[in-house]
């Protein structure tokens, strides 16, 4: 998709934007897909831990509003974009998300996503 995006040579940064989505959709989706078909086929009946995937998803739906709905927001620019500054500023709102997360599942909540943890 990204390469027939790339050889049409049009200026269109819209259409960028929904690839990107539609790629990123592909993507988790696949890999949500296929861990369940290998957890499933290795251990059959798993169990499903409800603190850990909410702790998941609420880190990983306002990445995914920062980053696909902010540049249709701002008004910086004639199109859909963000100037450098903030895309940098993008860039670190993304990483204290994600680094209180990590911290999160390795320190101070280590058992929600321990293996057998309820």
């Amino acid at each position: 998709m990204i390469s027939a995006l790339v050889l049409s040579g049009k200026n269109n940064p819209t259409l960028a934007r929904d690839t990107m989505f539609a790629m990123i959709m592909i993507v988790l989706n696949g890999t949500v897909g296929l861990t369940l078909r290998m957890g499933a086929l290795r251990h059959g009946e798993q169990r499903y831990n409800l603190q850990s995937a909410n702790a998941y998803l609420s880190v990983i739906i306002p990445l995914a509003m920062l980053s696909l709905l902010l540049p249709d927001l701002t008004l910086s620019t004639t199109t859909p974009t963000l100037t450098s500054f903030q895309s940098a500023l993008l860039i670190l709102m993304s990483m204290a998300p994600y680094g209180i997360s990590l911290a999160i599942q390795t320190v101070r909540h280590r058992g929600y996503f321990a293996e057998g943890a309820l």
